[in-house]
């Protein structure tokens, strides 16, 4: 099962992309901000949480950081590629439809668990 860590700083954001994606076979969230990242295997993160995971070093212990997801409001062209040139696994609009975030944008690919 892939574990995905959905971190957004609106609560009805995250209890909404949790539902999605535990609707999907082979997908289970973590909706908990407390909870150590290194114990999913993708994280969907806002602009600001997504960047600042991607600058920073790896995961606890030496770890490998999970693939981010960007889950953004905006679709300017500098933050994007600001975004992938950082590492970003998928910059997705929050426009977008539950289809295009899990299938389409990175949640489910062959490096996901």
């Amino acid at each position: 099962m892939t574990t995905v860590h959905v971190l957004h700083d609106n609560a009805l954001v995250r209890a909404g992309l949790s539902a999605i994606i535990d609707q999907e076979p082979g997908l289970g969230t973590i909706a908990d901000p407390a909870i150590e990242h290194g114990a999913a295997d993708v994280i969907v993160a806002d602009y600001p949480r997504g960047l600042s995971l991607l600058a920073s070093p790896d995961g606890p212990a030496g770890t490998a950081r999970p693939g981010v997801v960007i889950l953004a409001c905006r679709g300017r062209e500098g933050e994007i590629v600001r975004a992938l040139d950082l590492g970003a696994r998928a910059y997705v609009l929050q426009g977008c439809g539950p289809r295009h975030l899990v299938d389409g944008q990175g949640v489910v690919d062959s490096d996901s668990g």
